[in-house]
């Protein structure tokens, strides 16, 4: 016997049983929302702490950074509650083994490999993107490839003033000065030293 909730044919109002099901549905969701975004904060919390550790950890090669920043990765995305999630630790990943590779001395094909593979994943934001490209350029200047520097800064520049159009971002017009710096640096032929 099929029991279907019975409404009032004349005022049409729900039965005691329909009603309070309905009530409590919306109270649980909001709850369990609220925990698993509890949930995530204190995950992401402590992903940052756990990537800024691994990223100032000393004096060490950049194939054990790179060694422990994968570690890092594959324990956390296990725990990432939301794909939004699971892709920001990715890309905060991919950063910081970019950065890595710059301050490491490593080669520009392994910078440049880092570079695109970040590029895959998207950056956070166009301030984020413009920070990436200048240290590449900076590191890429230093490493004496003057052409991929000037290449990577010019196609930088035209994107931040492009972005500057549209909205307004302090830190996006002093990214956009240093990049401008860095041309100029490049066209001169000073050395990188000097631009630090």
């Amino acid at each position: 016997m099929d029991t279907a909730p019975t409404c009032c044919n004349c005022c049409g109002n729900a039965s005691s049983d329909l009603e309070s099901r309905f009530r409590k549905r919306p109270i649980e969701i909001v709850r369990m929302k609220r925990r698993a975004k509890n949930l995530d904060a204190a995950i992401e919390r402590e992903f940052a702490k756990a990537l800024s550790w691994v990223a100032n950890a000393g004096n060490v090669t950049y194939r054990t950074v790179t060694a422990r920043l994968r570690a890092l990765e594959r324990s956390y995305l296990k725990r990432a509650g939301t794909k939004f999630a699971s892709r920001e630790m990715k890309r905060r990943i991919a950063e910081q083994m970019l950065h890595q590779a710059i301050f490491h001395s490593c080669s520009l094909a392994t910078c440049r490999g880092r570079l695109r593979a970040l590029e895959h994943l998207g950056f956070t934001n166009i301030e984020t993107k413009g920070h990436c490209c200048l240290l590449y350029a900076r590191g890429a200047l230093a490493r004496g490839h003057e052409r991929a520097a000037q290449i990577t800064a010019k196609v930088m520049a035209r994107d931040l003033e492009r972005s500057l159009r549209r909205r307004r971002s302090l830190l996006a017009r002093d990214l956009l000065k240093s990049i401008h710096d860095l041309l100029r640096l490049s066209d001169e032929g000073l050395p990188m030293k000097t631009a630090r």
